[in-house]
């Protein structure tokens, strides 16, 4: 990585944790395939929501590398051990922050491309479309906040450049909180529109539970 770091034994809890991410990342590669197959067995065409969740997989496996290589480098140890580990824990901080920003922006436009392609109310329509305008500029936000939140660019990762430095833990937590917000306006879009369908009380909400069992992944 360009510098010398000290190799850490991976502490239980951190072990633990990335064996979980890495069975959902399984699991979710495992559902983008069998949604890839089923559309070509179908006979049905890919969209721009199928393109936009394939690009994701890639994203989420990167972000799962990234976290493989923390826990090597000190991840739940004492800041006093790890130390000689400071660069290279920063570098892979901006690596996961950059990665991050782009996977969930992904994923989001992918699920409101669903949307338009399923969907032909034209308020639905209209409002998932002004979703997806806050969405890009959310994201973009995102992104370039990970460039600009030092100048030099540098001291975003190496400790020992001199710059000045925007509050990051702020920038973080506003990151989560839009992250939020960003999901529920978007799972919630589409159940007005559910429940104005002609179909059986139990078929909506069993409609209604799908789309807001996602609510239970944002952070």
């Amino acid at each position: 990585m360009g510098v010398d770091y000290i190799y850490f034994e991976t502490l239980p809890q951190v072990q633990a944790h990335l064996i979980v991410n890495t069975v959902l990342t399984f699991l979710a590669t495992g559902c983008v395939c069998l949604r890839i197959v089923t559309r070509f067995m179908s006979g049905a065409r890919l969209w721009w929501d199928d393109y936009l969740i394939i690009a994701s997989v890639p994203q989420g496996i990167g972000m799962l590398v990234l976290q493989g290589m923390y826990s090597k480098v000190g991840v739940g140890y004492p800041i006093t051990e790890t130390l000689p580990n400071l660069k290279v824990i920063l570098q892979m901080l901006v690596a996961y922050e950059l990665i991050f920003s782009v996977a969930i922006s992904t994923i989001k436009l992918s699920v409101m491309m669903f949307y338009l392609r399923v969907f032909v109310n034209q308020g639905l329509r209209l409002a998932v479309k002004l979703v997806m305008a806050f969405v890009g500029l959310w994201s973009l936000g995102n992104i370039l906040q990970v460039f600009l939140i030092c100048r030099p660019f540098a001291a975003t990762y190496d400790p020992l450049v001199k710059g000045e430095c925007g509050n990051q833990v702020a920038s973080f937590i506003a990151i989560g909180a839009f992250n939020v917000v960003t999901d529920v306006l978007i799972l919630t879009l589409p159940i007005r529109t559910v429940w104005g369908l002609s179909m059986s009380v139990p078929a909506k909400v069993g409609l209604t539970g799908v789309f807001l069992i996602g609510l239970m992944q944002s952070p």
